[in-house]
């Protein structure tokens, strides 16, 4: 059995996937710190790459084979025998981010969109985009019988341009299709989605928070 070690995968996204170890190294000693090793593994799930930097107590082995019988524990957690623990993950997991200023309603469902995304659940991903946008108009107090309506509304008031208008009408005709699409072009029309209403979170909620700080705070003079 080759080592394991459980955890979200930075590539993928798949949730507590298992990982298989590939090789292990030591890391160079430093003086009074407990040794560390390097132990490279790949995801179960999509076979992308990670590599851990693991603190031992104990003797392990030192080659560029498979390592047996090493159950890693989860990043920061010492193991029971306090004989060694994870202290950091390459690539790091990120957690995905909203524009500044974007009301917490609507940040939290474009961060289920875009982990939704990350997962390969790309029709979950394009629902929540348009539910996205749908709580952003009601915010904005444009909200009206359809999106569509609602976008146009907007363009009309001045909210965003003509463009991000024609842009927000041309992606969702587009993705309303996503479900009759093969994974490639599904993956590639959501991503244009979830470009958009980040650009459409960005122009009408991060510009103006950062207009109006500059206000409250001007620079001195």
């Amino acid at each position: 059995m080759g080592a394991i070690y459980h955890s979200d995968c930075p590539h993928c996204g798949k949730n507590n996937v298992q990982f298989t170890g590939m090789g292990i190294s030591g890391n160079k000693p430093a003086y009074g710190k407990l040794p560390k090793c390097n132990v490279f593994l790949t995801c179960n799930h999509c076979k992308n790459p990670i590599s851990l930097i693991v603190e031992y107590h104990i003797d392990l082995p030192w080659s560029n084979h498979p390592v047996d019988d090493l159950v890693i524990p989860a990043l920061g957690v010492l193991t029971p025998d306090y004989q060694f623990r994870t202290i950091a993950m390459f690539p790091e997991l990120k957690a995905p981010a909203t524009p500044y200023g974007t009301p917490d309603t609507v940040s939290k469902t474009f961060i289920e969109a875009k982990d939704n995304f990350r997962r390969g659940n790309f029709q979950a991903s394009e629902e929540l985009c348009k539910k996205v946008l749908k709580l952003a108009v009601k915010y904005l107090k444009s909200e009206k019988e359809t999106l569509y309506k609602s976008i146009e509304a907007l363009e009309k008031n001045g909210t965003i341009t003509p463009a991000m208008a024609d842009w927000a009408h041309i992606v969702k005709t587009d993705a309303n299709n996503t479900h009759f699409l093969e994974a490639n072009a599904a993956q590639q029309l959501v991503q244009e989605l979830i470009d958009f209403t980040e650009m459409f979170l960005t122009y009408v909620f991060t510009l103006p928070a950062k207009v109006d700080a500059k206000r409250q705070n001007p620079p001195a003079g």
